[in-house]
């Protein structure tokens, strides 16, 4: 759940919101950390890209964004909905329906910012 109603409301604007993600493959010394502690918001009708050298987690930040992965710590919201914590049946339901955000227009100018990001290696 969101800490404080900045980040709450934020979320509820946003198309796509993660706070604080991170993930990590595998266990014990096999452990490879692809992201940490990453927190994003994108605006409706907004473009973005994401860019970075092999390896640095542009993947798998796209796959928790769109909830086809689960971080291993924080969350993601699509419209609002906490993804992170929906059971597979409804993570189904979600894909199927048309976004809230694809309908509506951004009136505002671009406003996502990656707001904080710690290096995992």
């Amino acid at each position: 759940m969101y800490s404080d109603s900045t980040t709450t409301e934020t979320a509820t604007r946003a198309a796509v919101s993660a706070v604080d993600i991170s993930k990590t493959y595998g266990e014990g010394e096999a452990a490879v950390k692809a992201l940490c502690t990453v927190s994003i918001d994108v605006a409706p009708g907004e473009f973005l890209a994401v860019m970075g050298p092999s390896g640095s987690g542009k993947s798998t930040l796209m796959h928790l964004l769109a909830g086809l992965d689960r971080p291993t710590e924080g969350n993601v919201y699509i419209d609002g909905d906490n993804v992170t914590r929906m059971k597979d049946k409804e993570l189904t339901l979600l894909r199927r329906k048309p976004s809230a955000s694809s309908s509506r227009r951004s009136t505002s100018s671009p406003s996502s910012q990656l707001r904080r990001t710690s290096c995992c290696r």
